[in-house]
């Protein structure tokens, strides 16, 4: 399959100079453009809600900037539930996945989530984090922790490299069991209207 063009979300480069930091709506925004591939598979997309239900299994997307306290963030990711609305009424369900999408987490933030998720052998199986931030270039640098065997975030990562233009890169061996991955990205790639 050809790799396709990167796609803008719609600010120009001037606009997109003048960000300092990778907002939640850029985050959104990109979570907004995977939901719309997801549907290209098949799979049934909230609406209104950040969940992917694949192989009858709902893959939970939360949104979070610091600060994000350990102690609440392994209460919520060891309950694992998302809402589901189904005929107007809401229901709570069980997340076989869940993936914490962070904006601009502090280093010591991330290196504590992250012991959170690797210190848990259950967590780690059904947990997965994604820290965004921005370097000085200007680019997107992510933090990518994720040894879940969830297909959705594994389509996630490929349209990340593939559709968003990120290279993605990993070390399986890393003693901590995560990965740290870096983008050269630009932001016009990411931008979100208004």
């Amino acid at each position: 399959m050809m790799p396709q063009e990167p796609v803008g979300l719609g600010l120009s480069l001037n606009e997109t100079s003048k960000l300092r930091s990778v907002s939640l709506t850029e985050i959104v925004g990109i979570l907004e453009l995977f939901k719309e591939n997801c549907r290209t598979k098949g799979w049934i997309v909230s609406r209104n809600e950040d969940w992917v239900k694949a192989d009858n299994e709902y893959h939970n997307f939360i949104f979070a900037r610091p600060p994000i306290n350990a102690y609440s963030f392994r209460k919520i990711a060891e309950k694992a539930k998302c809402i589901v609305i189904e005929r107007g009424a809401y229901r709570l369900v069980d997340a076989a996945y869940t993936a914490w999408l962070l904006s601009e987490p502090p280093m010591q933030t991330q290196e504590e989530l992250a012991r959170v998720i690797t210190e848990n052998q259950a967590l780690s199986e059904k947990t997965a984090m994604y820290c965004f931030s921005s370097m000085a270039t200007g680019s997107i640098a992510c933090l990518i922790l994720n040894k879940t065997q969830s297909g959705v975030f594994k389509f996630f990562e490929d349209f990340l490299k593939s559709r968003i233009g990120i290279v993605l890169t990993s070390n399986r061996d890393n003693s901590q069991k995560h990965s740290a991955v870096s983008h050269n990205i630009n932001r016009d790639q990411v931008a979100v209207t208004a």
